[in-house]
């Protein structure tokens, strides 16, 4: 079952973001050491013939994560190693 697979011609993109973000981490020194900008776009799926998109199994696991979890990888599934 397809949950969030679109081809490049499937997507219309509207003219320029409509916010942008960004986010700079900073080490002790005050060097940085990464920046990230994060343009968000409107986009709408316009493949012909396709179903419209719909929420697969795993959207009631869906839902908000502390701090303290996203750090610690809590409840993720994903193993430190």
């Amino acid at each position: 079952r397809r949950t969030a697979l679109l081809l490049a011609g499937a997507v219309r993109w509207h003219a320029g973001p409509f916010t942008a973000t960004d986010a700079i981490y900073r080490d002790a020194d005050g060097a940085v050491q990464f920046h990230y900008l994060i343009a968000q776009f409107y986009a709408e799926a316009v493949e012909p013939g396709s179903e419209p998109p719909a929420a697969a199994d795993d959207a009631m696991d869906a839902r908000w994560w502390s701090l303290a979890e996203v750090a610690g990888g809590e409840g993720s599934g994903v193993e430190r190693g």
